[in-house]
């Protein structure tokens, strides 16, 4: 082997420990997934149609939520925890759809201990939910700080949001890439995504700057025409999910925090 093929092989294994030892995908998964929880609950549904009765069925969720500060306020998409967007597309008089969500826990990475949690806010239009752990113990946790956040989105950005995989693949880590597309200004500023998220993870920048989270948006004709006229031939717009700015996400938080802060103060000691 020559000097110079030599030399270009000892550069490339270089660059590979370094790539290796500096992975900026990598990185993003080990500075901020610990903030990336599974939320698990048990949803019951009840349809009433006057004159039949009402039908009853009850489901295990399991959903993506995200750590928000150090006393254990965890943020899910409200759509995913409490199914409010169908909720809103479902505006229709000849029956009565009630959703409620009960036996809420938190499971943090992949371990096996199960923290029990309580609902404390909701959000539906901008699709947020905030639950509480009851009893933290002894626990150290490693919240987002949206009110931190400094960096604005901008269309043509590359985006990446991260997640966890189930049970069966061991809690995993990983991220998903989107691109925004576009920019709204009203009735608030969002960022539509080319690609899908799941609702509710937080959206950074591949160097870890904090830009948002993804949120579930139901187009206001399907809303006001109801999801049933719609699949009978309305012309109402699909459900997107799209990054909600971090500031605003901020704004909502310290709501939930406050609501919180009530119900401890009133709950029977």
């Amino acid at each position: 082997m020559s000097l110079s093929h030599r030399l270009l092989l000892v550069s490339a294994l270089m660059g590979g420990l370094l790539f290796g030892q500096d992975n900026p995908y990598q990185n993003l998964l080990d500075n901020h997934s610990q903030a990336v929880v599974t939320v698990k609950a048990v949803q019951t549904v009840t349809i009433t149609v006057p004159g039949r009765g009402a039908q009853e069925e009850e489901n295990k969720l399991e959903v993506r939520g995200v750590v928000v500060d150090a006393q254990g306020m965890v943020m899910v998409s409200d759509s995913a925890l409490n199914n409010s967007a169908l909720l809103r597309m479902l505006n229709d008089p000849r029956f009565d759809l009630d959703i409620r969500t009960d036996d809420i826990v938190v499971v943090f990475e992949n371990e096996e201990t199960e923290y029990k949690a309580t609902l404390v806010a909701t959000d539906s239009e901008l699709d947020m939910a905030f639950i509480k752990i009851d009893e933290l113990e002894s626990r150290e946790l490693a919240p987002l700080d949206f009110g931190a956040a400094e960096t604005v989105p901008a269309v043509g950005d590359e985006v990446y949001a991260v997640t966890r995989a189930g049970r069966s693949f061991d809690f995993a880590p990983s991220f998903v890439k989107v691109q925004i597309n576009g920019k709204i200004k009203k009735p608030r500023k969002l960022y539509s995504l080319a690609g899908m998220v799941e609702p509710g993870l937080p959206l950074f920048h591949l160097d870890g700057s904090l830009l948002g989270v993804g949120i579930v948006v139901v187009g206001a004709d399907t809303e006001e025409g109801g999801m049933l006229n719609q699949l009978q031939g309305g012309q109402g717009s699909a459900l997107s999910v799209m990054l909600l700015p971090a500031k605003k996400v901020q704004t909502l938080i310290e709501r939930a925090q406050q609501q919180a802060a009530s119900l401890d103060e009133t709950a029977p000691e």
